[in-house]
């Protein structure tokens, strides 16, 4: 069989088992087996002259003022100058879509519907939740200190981690609230009512010891003291 020379970057014969097909301008073709490998053959030479020799390889590089050089732009490295801030962080609990991680000191929120919302990590300090609907709401280590939440419904909510100091809990309906340690540094106590909460080892106990831990809950009809399961009870 004939051999075929390859072109334009190889002058070797070809193996005689590799399959020729016909391209569309009349070229041999011989597939390697190997995968994504191809040659093109051409014809041979006339009888008795060598091959052609191979094209020379150039290595094109555009200059640096080149009109198709000058328009592209290099992706900025992570920290270089220039580079876009980073996208905002995300709230603590995962939500991002409320409250959390918000500046809101001396807000008003009274008599609001707030059920389910996150407050996490936020700034309310001195903010007003009177008589306001935050069933569900998580308030974890938000900052509440001197807040008022009379008359509000704190049912299943979280409070844990937060800051209390000075925060007015008269009337509010904590049932099945989530609190920590942090709720014996409230101001008042007076007329809420905290059934069915798991205090901490002791908390409890301190909050009985409180004089203001007494009078009836207008909203659900529980006694403070009865709620929070004092010994004289």
């Amino acid at each position: 069989m004939t051999p075929f020379y390859t072109s334009p970057a190889f002058a070797a014969p070809l193996p005689a088992a590799l399959p020729r097909v016909t391209g569309r301008r009349g070229l041999r073709t011989a597939v390697s087996p190997r995968p994504l490998v191809a040659a093109v053959a051409t014809p041979p030479p006339p009888h008795g002259e060598p091959p052609p020799p191979p094209p020379p390889f150039f290595l094109l590089r555009l200059h640096p003022q080149h009109p198709r050089r000058r328009g592209r732009r290099r992706r900025p490295v992570s920290g270089a100058a220039g580079a876009p801030p980073p996208p905002p962080a995300a709230a603590i609990s995962g939500g991002g879509n409320d409250y959390a991680s918000k500046e809101f000191p001396g807000a008003d929120f009274s008599h609001g519907n707030y059920a389910g919302k996150d407050f996490s990590g936020a700034n309310f300090r001195r903010a007003s939740f009177v008589g306001a609907n935050l069933r569900g709401a998580r308030f974890f280590k938000t900052i509440l200190a001197d807040a008022d939440f009379t008359g509000a419904d704190l049912s299943g909510a979280s409070i844990e981690g937060a800051i209390l100091r000075g925060a007015k809990l008269s009337q509010a309906v904590c049932e099945g609230t989530y609190v920590s340690d942090s709720v014996l540094d409230v101001a008042e106590v007076g007329g809420s009512d905290w059934t069915d909460v798991l205090f901490p080892i002791k908390v409890a106990e301190r909050l009985c010891a409180r004089a203001d831990a007494a009078g009836i809950n207008t909203a659900t009809e529980v006694g403070t003291r009865e709620s929070l399961m004092c010994a004289d009870e």
